[in-house]
């Protein structure tokens, strides 16, 4: 299925609120999209979780811009692509979720070439056996620029690796608590067909409810609106049968192994000094105390867990200042 687009029917798509996230690799997202829009860098590529507003990332920052641009999304093979990148030689693609570009080696070399920096003419050839479309030559000139995003890449892929060469890769990384900050945003505007306390009754549940292992994106959050929407229909206000629906929809908790570790060591309240905490690790995972420690250092950064401003002090599940 294709997706096309340009800045001539935007105003036709369905409005999705715009929330702007502060954190560093969203920034540079935004700064690649841009400068790819503006002929600076001939690709770029957005990696992140699914549900999280790539997609919405790219075209909100192209359309602020003003500058037109094509979506591709779905299967596509090697004469497609050939095909599409004719059609649109001279202008912006955005491959949106399109595995097979990083997943089939001849896909990967034709991008490759598109997207050659020597300065040299871009010129792609077709010798597959494949047959084309009538009209379309076995050879062009490709002077356009291209936009990726994917869930995941596997960057140990030399190929894979020529592409995120060509077009710079930024991984879009969100705490926990951003993703709640920007749920918030978003019950406070407008859409989502509800009134403004009901979309804040439904963060509060998904945030009391939800925790770092669950899958916790902007997607999950506008189908929990619906849901909601859906059972005041049928079975009016202040009904109770919309929140176990909703945690359904997110999934059951389950602790990750770290966090497990620290709950059997001081229960859900307590607190342990990093260096002993990082033995007890080394110890149940069969690992080095450095490894131990950076494994820490990851589950502080993810804010699963939380250390005081000490060095090498305390870790907790909860937050220093913060009251039981």
């Amino acid at each position: 299925m294709t997706d096309k687009t340009d800045k001539t029917d935007k105003d036709t798509r369905p409005t999705v609120a715009h929330v702007s996230f502060t954190n560093p690799s969203v920034t540079t997202a935004e700064h690649y999209i841009k400068m790819v829009g503006i002929g600076d860098l001939l690709g770029a590529t957005l990696v992140g979780p699914p549900g999280m507003g790539k997609t919405h990332l790219v075209r909100h920052t192209l359309d602020q811009m003003n500058i037109p641009y094509h979506v591709y999304g779905g299967h596509i093979t090697l004469a497609e692509i050939y095909e599409y990148l004719f059609e649109h030689c001279d202008e912006l693609i955005f491959f949106d979720d399109v595995s097979q570009v990083i997943n089939k080696t001849e896909i990967i070399e034709m991008l490759k070439q598109a997207l050659n920096l020597s300065g040299h003419k871009r010129v792609l050839h077709y010798r597959s056996k494949g047959v084309l479309n009538p009209g379309v030559p076995q050879s062009f000139e490709f002077t356009g620029r291209i936009i990726f995003a994917f869930n995941k890449m596997e960057t140990s892929n030399p190929n894979v690796k020529a592409i995120m060469d060509r077009a710079p890769v930024v991984e879009l990384k969100y705490s926990r608590s951003e993703i709640m900050e920007a749920f918030y945003k978003i019950a406070e505007g407008q859409g989502g067909g509800l009134m403004e306390y009901e979309k804040m009754i439904i963060v509060k549940e998904i945030e009391d409810y939800t925790n770092t292992t669950m899958d916790v994106s902007l997607r999950k959050l506008f189908i929990a609106f619906n849901m909601y929407r859906s059972f005041k229909k049928l079975y009016g206000e202040a009904n109770a049968h919309w929140k176990p629906q909703i945690r359904g929809l997110f999934g059951k908790k389950k602790n990750p192994w770290l966090v497990q570790i620290l709950i059997d060591l001081v229960g859900t309240t307590g607190r342990l000094s990093r260096k002993e905490f990082a033995k007890e690790i080394a110890l149940r995972k069969d690992m080095s105390p450095r490894n131990a420690q950076r494994k820490i250092g990851e589950f502080l950064d993810m804010e699963m867990i939380f250390q005081n401003k000490l060095k090498g002090g305390d870790v907790s599940l909860k937050p220093f200042g913060v009251k039981k």
